[in-house]
């Protein structure tokens, strides 16, 4: 699946930040047993600017299920079934088994969810609403890897509304 990102709504304060750490990245999660490499992503982005964005119907039982199956997991020192990220041609590539990326997906749909709730999102602002740091491997280092899940809505703010809530009147 890819999430085209980099064009995204601007960040605003944090755009900075973002750019010091090497800018903005589109997202590809992707199951292991595909094999893409890295490498080939730019010669395949260029073929899907001819396709069309496409909706599909998800079973979120069966994520859940394979969510909590992960879950179990997680915590088994035989355990090698985590998220693999790595980076090329500003995509940043999540790779893993279906259990992983159900898990992974859950916290995307939670940001999803939860960031239209956050209370400084109509005055325009980007929210830390989630982040993927139980899907990847345990590292006791201080360089671990993160991933933060944050939400901003697009502009014109005065049209936007928290869920729950009426617009004002014109």
């Amino acid at each position: 699946m890819h999430v085209p990102l980099r064009k995204g709504t601007p960040l605003g304060e944090y755009e900075n930040l973002i750019e010091s750490c090497g800018g903005r990245v589109d997202l590809v999660l992707v199951h292991h047993s595909l094999g893409l490499r890295v490498t080939k992503w730019p010669e395949l982005r260029r073929r899907l600017v001819n396709g069309r964005p496409v909706t599909v119907r998800t079973d979120e039982a069966r994520t859940n299920r394979d969510h909590a199956t992960w879950l179990e997991r997680r915590n088994d020192d035989e355990n090698r079934d985590w998220l693999r990220p790595a980076v090329h041609a500003s995509t940043l590539f999540l790779t893993g088994s279906r259990d992983v990326l159900a898990s992974a997906s859950t916290q995307f749909e939670f940001a999803a969810g939860r960031g239209l709730r956050e209370e400084n999102v109509p005055k325009g602002h980007s929210v830390l609403v989630s982040m993927l740091s139980w899907e990847l491997r345990p590292d006791p280092s201080v360089h671990r890897m993160q991933f933060d899940i944050c939400f901003k809505a697009h502009p014109p703010y005065e049209h936007f509304r928290r869920p729950g809530r009426r617009l004002p009147a014109a």
